[in-house]
This record gives C-alpha cells, sequence and structure tokens, in this order.
C-alpha cells in the first residue's frame, strides 16, 4: 500500500493521476473529505497522530522546505514499519536562486581575475 501526502497540491495532481492509472493501490492523506480526489482517502494532518499500519511507502510531497513535518511522518513511519519514505519538496523551484550563475557570468568573472 502506498500513501501519498500533499496529494492535492500541484505535484500531488500528478503523482495521485500517474497512480490511478497503472492501477495502483494507495491512500491519499487529506485534512478533510475530498468528492475531487479519485483515491482512498486517510484524514488527518502531518502534524498529528498517524497511523500507517499496511503502508509500505510514503510519498512525502511538501511545499516549502516541509522540515518541519518531517519527524512527525518519519516517526510513524519507523512505528509503522514503513520500507520507503519518498521525499519531494518544491523549495527549490518556487523561488528563483539568489544568485544566478551561467557559463557566459563564470567566463566573464574568471577572465578578469
Amino acid at each position: 500500500m502506498l500513501l501519498v501526502t500533499g496529494a492535492t497540491g500541484h505535484v500531488g495532481r500528478f503523482l495521485v493521476d500517474e497512480l490511478n492509472q497503472r492501477g495502483a493501490k494507495f491512500r491519499a492523506l487529506v485534512r478533510s473529505p475530498r468528492d475531487d480526489l479519485p483515491a482512498e482517502q486517510l484524514i488527518g494532518d502531518l502534524d498529528g497522530p498517524l497511523d500507517l499500519r499496511g503502508v509500505d511507502t510514503v510519498f512525502l510531497l511538501v511545499p516549502g522546505t516541509g522540515l518541519e513535518h518531517t519527524g512527525n511522518v518519519v516517526s510513524a513511519a519507523r512505528t509503522a514499519g514503513v520500507r520507503r519514505i519518498v521525499y519531494l519538496s518544491t523549495r527549490p523551484t518556487s523561488r528563483p536562486p539568489r544568485r544566478s550563475y551561467s557559463p557566459r557570468t563564470a567566463t566573464r568573472t574568471s577572465s578578469t581575475h
């Protein structure tokens, strides 16, 4: 059994669609029941108690760094004997880098020194 957190988010919706197309058996962790989510739903929150019995793999999809939520999920996964956690954060794609890098600027920088 798979569990998808963040199933209603941008990336999660694509993962849910893909899992459905492949006929995978999975649950989606949601805060409240959703009519628009074609999956078995586990009502809960990343910060609350999670019963992950019977789950083999957790897709932990979180916005930003999401680090504040990972400890609770990892703890629940250990307790339940989950074999695998796939962690994906949107942090690197949600903001432009502080300093851009390109071969052109690197060439100019190295040739001026």
